[in-house]
């Protein structure tokens, strides 16, 4: 593909540049050798190359996640201000008169 002056020029335009005239043949040389770089590159065979998502392999460096339960119950229910049949027991929050939600 070559990059013609009046392509360059409306490219310009749409992209609302103020570009100087005097250096619009360095813009479209410039411009013509990316364009062959990506024609060369479309052109490699990468069929042995193995897809990624990322440029490093990504390992977690944090253990493992496995459910343990440490937790004793009797622990729990000493350091608690009320208990009752083996549950923490907490003041009552709801009032027995009927109300409207």
């Amino acid at each position: 593909m070559t990059i013609s002056k009046e392509t360059m020029e409306q490219t310009i335009q749409l992209a609302k540049l103020d570009y100087p005239a005097e250096k619009l043949e360095l813009l479209i040389k410039e411009m013509q050798g990316i364009v062959d770089l990506v024609a060369i590159l479309d052109e490699l065979d990468t069929s042995d190359v193995t897809p990624t998502y990322h440029g490093i392999n990504l390992e977690s460096v944090m253990r493992d996640d496995e459910a343990v339960n440490e937790l004793d119950q009797q622990a729990l229910l000493d350091n608690a201000p009320a208990q009752k049949d083996g549950l923490i027991q907490v003041p009552n929050v709801m009032s027995d008169e009927g109300g409207q939600a």
